[in-house]
């Protein structure tokens, strides 16, 4: 094929464009392949719209994690501080209660050792003796025991149970006594609380707790106050507990016994040293 050949083809092809152009085909292949290239256009634009969202939310959780994790360390560090600050003020708390209590027990050892040098005690020596009967009524306060004149027991000698005051020998024969406990409402027994330093008169009335009436009705006593015998009248030993106060009202305060007589099948008769214990063959 020489060069005229080749410049004819050319310009057939171009003659035939130009006839293509001419219809109406033509036109909406056009268009359609603008619409084409618009949607690739379009379509590559939120691709990389998405890209770019993407790498900017990676981007931004990258640098929240160590800010995060910095946040989360603080947190778990203050919580285990705050748990602390909690427990020394709980346990300052503790101390300054655990303090004041032990403020007040010495001043009660003090009152105590005081009171146990301005009185020595006049008992001595004790018979230790079998229950051999119990009388709880509510007008009949009474235990039996088979010591009597025989072995040096008289009227009025006091009664412990386990080194506490329960009674006294208020009737006697050569062989057995009776003891009137400290519930009966005939008892009365001079005593004193420790803490505050007052005096007063224990008194029965035929239940389970006795009756405390106070030398000084204004005195502040509280549940827990230990009753000791004041040792006035000289038939009770001084500094015997009687018990604990366990009511306090504006009209009467109420004493817990320290020993229950229902508890123990023996007693101690105390004999004052002016008398001596009968010698047996």
């Amino acid at each position: 094929m020489d060069k005229l050949q080749i410049l004819q083809y050319k310009l057939s092809l171009k003659q035939r464009l130009l006839k293509l152009r001419r219809t109406p085909s033509f036109y909406f292949l056009l268009g359609l392949s603008g619409l084409v290239v618009l949607f690739i256009i379009i379509s590559t634009q939120s691709w990389v719209r998405d890209q770019y969202h993407k790498a900017s939310l990676a981007v931004i959780k990258m640098a929240e994690t160590p800010v995060r994790c910095w946040h989360e360390m603080q947190n778990s560090l203050s919580t285990p501080n705050q748990l602390m600050i909690k427990q020394l003020n709980w346990a300052q708390h503790l101390n300054q209660i655990l303090g004041n209590r032990l403020t007040e027990l010495r001043q009660e050892n003090n009152l105590l050792r005081q009171r146990l040098r301005y009185q020595a005690s006049d008992f001595e020596h004790f018979i230790t003796t079998p229950v051999i009967g119990v009388k709880l009524t509510n007008c009949h306060q009474y235990v039996f025991a088979n010591v009597g004149t025989s072995q040096g027991v008289q009227v009025a000698y006091p009664v412990l149970n386990q080194g506490f005051i329960v009674g006294v020998v208020d009737q006697v024969t050569a062989s057995t006594c009776r003891i009137l406990l400290t519930s009966h409402h005939l008892s009365r027994i001079p005593v004193y609380v420790l803490y505050p330093d007052q005096e007063g008169i224990i008194m029965g009335n035929d239940s389970a707790l006795l009756r405390l009436e106070l030398k000084d009705n204004h005195t502040v006593c509280r549940p827990g106050d230990a009753v000791f015998t004041s040792g006035l009248g000289g038939i009770y030993p001084a500094h015997k507990m009687i018990g604990r106060i366990n009511r306090v009202s504006n009209q009467y305060v109420t004493v817990k016994p320290a020993a229950s007589i229902k508890s123990t099948d023996l007693i101690q008769i105390v004999i004052p040293s002016q008398y001596q214990l009968p010698t047996t063959s």
